[in-house]
């Protein structure tokens, strides 16, 4: 059976989209998607404070399958995202 845990670190990350895909979730950060087909839950834990410039929780149709989560930070961070079963993890630490 394939693995289907995700855990991948990135940088200098500005604007993280999460959309409801219909095995799972996506999350959009730049040009690239991950995919987290165990994911039901994300618990966000920062590191240190971190600022945030906006942020979207909902969709536009009405439809709870559509939901959608877009959060624009003011100065880029690193994200980790760990996802081994139904919680996926997602840390953030402020650029120094």
């Amino acid at each position: 059976m394939k693995d289907r845990s995700v855990d991948k670190i990135l940088e200098q990350v500005a604007h993280i989209m999460c959309t409801k895909e219909p095995r799972g979730y996506k999350i959009t950060i730049g040009q690239e998607d991950i995919y987290l087909p165990l994911a039901t839950n994300f618990e966000w834990r920062m590191s240190k404070p971190v600022s945030v410039n906006h942020m979207y929780f909902g969709n536009e149709t009405g439809k709870s399958r559509d939901i959608s989560f877009d959060i624009d930070f003011e100065k880029p961070c690193n994200v980790r995202i760990q996802n081994v079963d139904a919680r996926c993890y997602m840390y953030v630490t402020p650029m120094e």
